[in-house]
């Protein structure tokens, strides 16, 4: 046979039709096809009930649908920032003596009298609002972030991506509190005792309220905003007395501890669920009920500084009568004293990170870790305050904040401590196979 007859049988071939006649045909069952249409009709009937329901929802309850309800449905949507390791580049804002700011979810949450805003660590705004507060003050928490007018009648409270509150209270606001699940107390002035300490829960709900006839200098809530402590004063002609008050703020059982010839200054929960408070000339440690534990007395002239970490609280005195001096003490939950740094100047500005102390003064900054190293850096001579973060401080100005101290650099010598140069074993034996 030749190529070209070849070709054309092959082409044939290829063209040629089959037909396939399949005698059999797919059994028909009428029980499972019954089933399938009662299925079909009970969806389209779900979805009508559904589509009957919303359009009767917005019929009878449209006065409910309000811009606040929408707002407070999205209370539990959130961005999840973390900011272990980050580095703030500088940061610039509006001049205001009434700066007030904290660390917020990897944000750094400032507040002026005129605005407060969410700064990302590269600087810019990542949120912006309106206020109206002659003396803001940034409370932060794993939940909200909260803004206060200090003497005024305003709060906001905020997520990263929304306000969901804003109000005004009846009487001037001393004072507030946030727990990380996102209840909070208000202390204000009451008209008829001295002052009234309000509780929230994270829904913004009241819980409780508490009236006391003292002076109430702090308040603060546990980490998961179920107990309270309240520090109060009495004075009596030149004699003073600080009660310290404690309890469930869902209950209305407390436990009153007073402490003769002290003013309280501030008090703070760690994270085991005790607490303490600091004195003007003392520092007292409370168990979660109330119990008192320890009872440190100051030795210096005066404190001038006081931080709380998670697990610790750190004091800062002067160590002589003009204030040239200072020693800066750092405590855990049960009083014993974990860390202490002396200063031969005068430490203008504290705060306590997790691991480390900060100090700012005369244009240097200091970062001294619990076990004794320290590291020094220029900084702003006018520094407002110190936010920590990781391993790290935010140190703010009037104008400007910016990170402290720069990250560490990895270097790309192999050389260890001692001088010997390290190898990888695996790699070694590696080449010694080849």
């Amino acid at each position: 046979m030749s190529r070209k007859d070849k070709n054309e049988n092959d082409e044939l071939s290829r063209s040629r039709q089959i037909k396939i006649n399949v005698d059999q045909k797919r059994e028909h069952n009428e029980y499972y096809e019954k089933v399938s249409n009662r299925y079909r009709t009970l969806k389209f009937l779900a979805l009508g009930a559904l589509v009957l329901y919303l359009v009767g929802m917005i019929v009878l309850h449209r006065s409910q649908i309000t811009y606040e309800n929408l707002v407070y449905l999205m209370k539990d949507l959130d961005t999840d920032v973390d900011a272990t390791g980050t580095v703030f580049r500088e940061i610039k804002y509006d001049e205001s003596a009434k700066l007030s700011g904290a660390i917020y979810k990897g944000y750094f949450a400032a507040a002026t009298t005129g605005s407060f805003t969410l700064f990302n660590t590269t600087g810019s705004a990542e949120r912006e609002y309106s206020i109206s507060m002659e003396n803001p003050k940034v409370l932060s928490g794993e939940k909200y972030v909260m803004v206060y007018d200090v003497g005024g009648n305003g709060y906001a409270l905020y997520t990263s991506i929304v306000n969901v509150l804003s109000k005004q209270t009846d009487q001037a606001i001393q004072g507030a509190a946030l727990s990380d699940s996102g209840s909070f107390a208000l202390i204000c002035r009451a008209r008829e005792n001295r002052y009234v300490v309000d509780f929230y829960d994270e829904n913004f709900k009241e819980v409780s309220r508490i009236y006391k006839d003292r002076y109430v200098m702090d308040a603060s809530l546990s980490s998961d905003g179920s107990r309270y402590v309240i520090a109060s004063c009495e004075v009596a002609g030149s004699d003073l007395t600080c009660e310290v008050m404690s309890g469930r703020c869902d209950s209305e059982e407390s436990n009153v501890v007073t402490v003769a010839g002290a003013m309280p200054l501030k008090t703070g929960f760690f994270s085991d669920g005790s607490f303490c408070v600091v004195c003007d000339d003392r520092i007292c440690f409370y168990s979660a009920d109330g119990a008192p534990v320890a009872e440190k007395t100051f030795a210096g002239y005066g404190v001038s500084g006081i931080s709380f970490s998670k697990d610790r609280v750190m004091t800062v005195e002067s160590d002589n009568i003009v204030d040239s001096r200072s020693t800066a003490t750092v405590y855990d939950s049960s009083g014993n004293t974990v860390a202490e740094y002396r200063s031969a100047s005068r430490i203008a500005t504290s705060t306590l990170g997790d691991s480390h102390m900060f100090f700012a003064s005369d244009g240097k900054l200091t970062r001294a870790a619990f076990d004794g190293n320290t590291e020094d850096a220029e900084c702003a001579l006018s520094v407002s305050f110190l936010l920590p973060f990781s391993d790290n401080v935010l140190v703010c100005t009037p104008k400007v904040a910016s990170t402290g101290f720069s990250p560490a650099q990895p270097t790309d010598d192999t050389s260890g401590g001692d001088g010997t140069i390290e190898f990888d074993p695996l790699e070694s034996d590696q080449e010694g196979d080849k």
